[in-house]
């Protein structure tokens, strides 16, 4: 197949792929020719891979809404436990004046634990959209 005539259709496949997958403009035509100097028998799909890392996106996405909701969840256990604290300094139940404050503690160190976590996940995230050309509006998170 003569040099122009290869150069025609790569320009051709990034014309649909562009049409098809906007977010990867840049490096279509580089991966597309890569791809038939090493021999592959066919395009590899750039639209299933593009999918691929949408997929893996969207699954940090509902890491981070999932680990918020274990966040929550872990401040409403440290108001109970703090209540509880509050309501045995007029009973004065020994047991409880001795574990309380552990317990405390530990859903204290989780709450940081879990806020560190979130925090490192989302810069992942948007390291990897960012890397991938993926550009979706960050999820919020509480934080």
């Amino acid at each position: 197949m003569p040099e122009h005539r290869i150069d025609q259709a790569i320009d051709w496949l990034t014309m649909i792929i562009y049409r098809s997958a906007p977010i990867m403009r840049l490096n279509v035509k580089k991966t597309i020719w890569h791809y038939y100097l090493h021999g592959v028998c066919g395009i590899i799909d750039i639209k299933q891979l593009i999918m691929e890392k949408r997929a893996k996106l969207e699954a940090m996405d509902k890491m981070l809404r999932e680990l918020d909701d274990v966040k929550n969840s872990q401040i409403s256990l440290l108001k109970k436990i703090t209540q509880l604290e509050a309501e045995n300094i007029n009973v004065g139940v020994n047991l409880l004046d001795k574990a309380l404050p552990d317990v405390h503690d530990h859903a204290d160190n989780s709450v940081d634990t879990i806020t560190r976590l979130i925090e490192e996940l989302q810069d992942y995230r948007n390291d990897f959209a960012r890397k991938n050309n993926l550009l979706v509006t960050e999820e919020p998170t509480e934080g």
